[in-house]
């Protein structure tokens, strides 16, 4: 850069106080040049990367209708992810029961609408329960629920009690 600024100064003002203040202050105008298309470069990629309001989830509200619709449309694409392979048509008929002000319950599904989660143990009777947690995103201004974290708990029965 410095080569190019030298190119373009008169040979009589090379190496003074002029050419040093021309200098500085092609810079400055650079400087300004390349701040001012910085900012305007992020207001434009801002607003290009933003989602209409509508679909923003500050926007929308959950309901329990909709969390349970996730839910089942979650086991219709995978119908072996569960431990039992739940009925998504029996699920989807399933009374929604209200437990209190954010959380509600249908079949073996606790769903909490402020924090955007569920959760469900299946197989509490037995010796191996196994306990869902996922989440619910937002995607094109419809809840979705994610793959859950899945976790296998082992009941000490009476024979290994008995062992120790």
């Amino acid at each position: 850069m410095d080569r190019l600024l030298n190119d373009s100064i008169s040979p009589q003002y090379k190496g003074t106080k002029a050419n040093d203040a021309m200098r500085a202050n092609d810079l400055h105008i650079k400087a300004a040049h390349c701040l001012a298309f910085l900012t305007l470069c992020a207001t434009l990629t801002s607003s290009c990367n933003s989602p209409p309001s509508s679909t923003e989830p500050g926007n929308l509200q959950p309901t329990p209708q909709a969390a349970r619709d996730a839910i089942v449309a979650l086991i219709r694409q995978k119908p072996k992810l569960f431990i039992g392979e739940p009925n998504p048509e029996r699920l989807a008929n399933c009374s929604l029961i209200h437990l209190d002000a954010d959380r509600w319950r249908f079949g073996r599904f606790d769903v909490d609408l402020k924090t955007l989660t569920y959760l469900a143990i299946i197989g509490e009777e037995g010796p191996e329960p196994y306990l869902y947690e996922g989440k619910f995103t937002w995607e094109a201004g419809r809840l979705t629920a994610k793959l859950p974290r899945t976790s296998r708990f082992h009941r000490q029965t009476a024979t290994s009690l008995d062992e120790q």
